[in-house]
């Protein structure tokens, strides 16, 4: 687990303690448990976590399908935080990690899914959702300001035609950020 663990408390990001156990509010925050190598789990807990159809790893979500376990595991009792190094990670340009793109669309169809599920108890379904709001708020603002700098440097090398086309693109992801960032304040007000 990492160490510098925050949670979703009351829609509100808070520093976690190093001594504070993995809760469901640590872990819709951040996925803080970087591989199922590192977790001792009761079978029956990991026997209560599986999904209809016997499925354990929920493919649905991508390459967060072990973050998706950790949440589901995590409504049934919080997880030991242990302050030691247990394993090291080999990190190598195949790991699935390294796909942005594919860390960003199973982050958001992780939060997607707990900010919906009807089986949570109403203030941990709404923390997640206002969760997910915030994160796929920060996700547009991010594609903005790469469409928008994209477009500087046309302009700088001189091609118009597609420093006016990313500036218009730039321009309409940064209308949808301060959409998506409305909604995210919408979930303060039960919008989301």
């Amino acid at each position: 687990m990492c160490v510098d663990r925050r949670k979703v408390i009351n829609r509100s990001i808070v520093s976690v303690d190093r001594t504070e156990p993995t809760t469901f509010e640590t872990l819709i925050c951040d996925c803080c448990i970087p591989t199922p190598s590192a977790a001792l789990i009761r079978r029956s807990a990991l026997e209560a976590a599986i999904l209809p159809g016997g499925i354990l790893f929920d493919e649905t979500v991508g390459v967060g399908n072990d973050w998706d376990l950790w949440l589901r595991l995590s409504v049934q009792g919080h997880f030991e935080f242990i302050d030691s190094i247990l394993l090291d990670w080999r990190q190598h340009d195949s790991n699935g990690s390294r796909d942005a793109a594919a860390m960003q669309s199973a982050e958001l169809a992780v939060r997607r899914k707990f900010a919906a599920m009807a089986q949570l108890l109403e203030s941990r379904r709404s923390d997640a959702a206002w969760r997910y709001g915030r994160a796929r708020a920060s996700y547009v603002r991010r594609r903005a300001r790469g469409l928008l700098k994209s477009a500087r440097t046309s302009a700088g090398n001189g091609d118009w035609r597609a420093a006016l086309r990313l500036a218009r693109d730039g321009a309409g992801e940064y209308a949808g950020y301060l959409l998506a960032r409305g909604s995210a304040s919408g979930a303060d007000r039960g919008a989301l």
